[in-house]
């Protein structure tokens, strides 16, 4: 893999409020902030993802890729689960191969009563 260090990362941020769902994304890059609704049929992008998770109470996030703005598990293409301890944040590297109108995004898997954050930091590998 050669990596062109000159690609800018495309970065993505959220905190939303307590007592959040199962139906939350707490972080999105969509498709239009990656570049992805104009790639043709076939086309794709290889990305690094940078991913810092953190909560305030005990939760499972559930992060990766996929094609529609749906948060149900059959929404996601590359999917990956961190349980998340109270008070404290994770990191976690990623490579996806995004098609058109792919999307990257960080949800919860379960309930939480505290709040979930997310930072997201994609760069293009070429």
């Amino acid at each position: 893999m050669w990596h062109d260090w000159g690609n800018p990362p495309i970065n993505a941020g959220g905190v939303t409020a307590g007592g959040q769902s199962t139906t939350a994304v707490i972080a999105e890059l969509d498709s239009t902030v990656l570049g992805t609704k104009n790639l043709i049929a076939g086309q794709k992008l290889l990305v690094s993802v940078n991913w810092i998770l953190s909560s305030d109470t005990v939760v499972t996030v559930k992060f990766g890729s996929g094609l529609s703005t749906g948060v149900a598990s059959t929404s996601w293409v590359d999917l990956a689960f961190a349980e998340l301890p109270g008070h404290q944040s994770a990191q976690f590297v990623t490579r996806h191969e995004l098609f058109t109108n792919y999307r990257i995004r960080a949800g919860l898997q379960s309930s939480v009563a505290g709040t979930a954050a997310a930072y997201i930091s994609a760069v293009v590998e070429t």
